[in-house]
């Protein structure tokens, strides 16, 4: 077997990490890594620690090393003896391509540092890149090095992607992209140590939280997601190398996205001015609501019915009436303490940015009995579940107070891009019968360092009366939930992940073709975690 060689690429670094090329990727087990487009007779899900992660008594003083890789082959590509040749290819996860503050000196992996990590990027001789095929006008966007102020890394919606070399048409340029998930491929952004007490200015919170209503068959992915501007507090830097990166190819768990460089494989990079946060003292809690979540929120001159218990992570009752269960679900499901918040997964996704996620096993508490008070009724006759008996369910992402990381005061939640639609249905023509999907009701606390989401769960499959929708203005993963839901070709432009391969769907959005059926005769599949 001839020997591999490689070439790689790095910047300078700073502080104690200089020098060091610690790469980020990772790869879930195949118990973990199993992705949120499932359906409710799935029996596999995610939790407990952050992948790799050990139990906390191995943090010690000391340095831990980073095992070259975790788990098995990355989600929905298979192992690698599925994809030919006579020997097996170890497995490979995925790199991190945008830039991240490990804000309390401790990354995923347990390792801790101080100071800024500076870029790499290896590429072994045996593999075989994609090409991206643009136009010369384009090729400031592609080459542009910024700065980019953006929550999302700067991911090019231009050109052409294909696995062989392209013979260049006159007037276009062929550059490279290294794809995610591929053994002797490498890199990693630039990354921040430190004990770090700036604050966090926006949270992402997963668009399938805040899109729509959930039934007692789904699974539900939960996501939070965390930035910090840079260039706010002494100790940190202005601005953060990150990667450009390109969609190859598929949707959902088969999804795959490269790092582009240049023909000669030196990687293009982006100046970011934003980076994701990690803190290993993240929280997350389900606690179930016995009133309305409409009738939790604040009115003026009266008190606040629920009040957040910092310590434990939970949110408790502010008088004698029992308005939320003191228990949190998540550890009632997987055997912790029920008294307290559960810590925080995080990971790598597909387009290589961290992120805390959970799957909310609805369909398996309610099979194991310990949801299941469907008592309250939809009285509302927009609602696209008009009639149907639901409880409201709070889920709560929180930072513990022994964490250096915070929320910043004036810390918002991102907003997302709305798109208006429109379905011809049963109903009069010009009628607007402004179907509620009743999403989720975000709230945020900078003082008490959380963002909650106060979910919907129908009992049974949900739908209620399922009026007819003829226009509306809802977030794309809504657009994307009800495409799932009539099995019509659509394509959402927003965030939705797994685990491992951690779907990230980028690009034009086909809206739902017209259609004479009302969605009373379209929406009969049961629900799945698409969002």
């Amino acid at each position: 077997m001839t020997p591999s060689t490689s070439k790689g690429f790095s910047g300078q670094g700073k502080g104690n990490n200089q020098g060091k090329g610690k790469f980020f990727d990772i790869t879930a087990s195949e118990e973990d890594s199993r992705d949120s487009h499932q359906d409710s007779e799935s029996e596999d899900g995610m939790g407990g620690p952050p992948v790799g992660r050990g139990p906390s008594s191995d943090h010690g003083s000391e340095k831990s090393q980073k095992p070259d890789n975790i788990g098995g082959p990355p989600v929905g590509r298979g192992p690698s003896s599925d994809h030919g040749g006579e020997e097996s290819e170890e497995p490979a996860g995925n790199n991190l391509s945008f830039p991240v503050i490990w804000g309390d000196g401790v990354d995923i992996f347990g390792n801790s540092g101080s100071g800024l990590v500076s870029y790499s990027y290896s590429m072994a001789d045996t593999v075989e890149p994609w090409y991206l095929s643009v136009s010369e006008t384009d090729q400031d966007v592609v080459e542009s090095p910024g700065p980019f102020a953006l929550l999302d890394s700067p991911n090019l919606e231009i050109g052409t992607v294909s696995q062989s070399l392209p013979s260049p048409e006159p007037g276009q340029l062929v550059y490279q992209a290294g794809p995610q998930q591929t053994p002797g491929l490498k890199w990693q952004a630039e990354n921040y140590y430190g004990l770090w007490d700036g604050g966090v200015d926006v949270i992402d919170v997963g668009d399938n939280l805040e899109a729509k209503a959930w039934n007692t068959r789904s699974v539900v992915r939960v996501e939070f997601q965390l930035f910090e501007a840079l260039g706010d507090h002494v100790e940190e830097p202005d601005s953060m190398q990150g990667f450009k990166m390109v969609h190859l190819e598929e949707q959902g768990p088969e999804e795959l996205w490269g790092a582009v460089t240049h023909p000669g494989g030196e990687p293009i990079l982006a100046q970011m001015q934003y980076a994701t946060v990690y803190t290993e003292n993240a929280r997350i809690a389900i606690q179930a609501l016995n009133i309305s979540r409409n009738d939790l929120v604040p009115q003026p001159n009266q008190p606040n019915l629920l009040e957040f218990n910092t310590t434990t992570g939970l949110w408790e009752n502010n008088s004698s009436f029992n308005y939320i269960d003191e228990t949190n679900l998540i550890n009632a499901y997987e055997g912790g303490d029920e008294s307290e918040a559960s810590q925080a997964s995080a990971e790598l996704n597909v387009k290589g940015m961290t992120i805390f996620g959970y799957n909310f096993q609805v369909n398996k508490m309610v099979r194991d009995e310990l949801i299941g008070d469907f008592e309250l009724v939809d009285d509302d006759p927009n609602s696209m579940y008009y009639g149907q008996k639901y409880q409201d369910f709070r889920i709560t992402f929180s930072i513990s107070p022994k964490a250096y990381t915070e929320l910043a005061d004036h810390v918002t939640i991102k907003e997302e891009e709305t798109t208006e639609i429109t379905l011809l249905s049963d109903s009069e023509e010009g009628e607007d019968t402004g179907v509620n999907l009743q999403g989720g009701i975000t709230g945020i606390s900078g003082d008490d360092d959380l963002v909650y989401v106060d979910v919907r769960i129908y009992e049974g499959k949900g739908g209620g009366s399922r009026r007819p929708l003829d226009t509306g203005e809802i977030g794309d993963n809504a657009i994307a939930s009800f495409a799932d839901e009539i099995e019509t070709d659509i394509y959402s432009g927003s965030n939705v992940m797994g685990v491992d391969s951690n779907i990230n769907q980028q690009g034009d959005l086909a809206l739902v073709p017209n259609t004479n059926e009302s969605l009373e005769n379209l929406l009969t599949v049961p629900d799945v975690a698409i969002a």
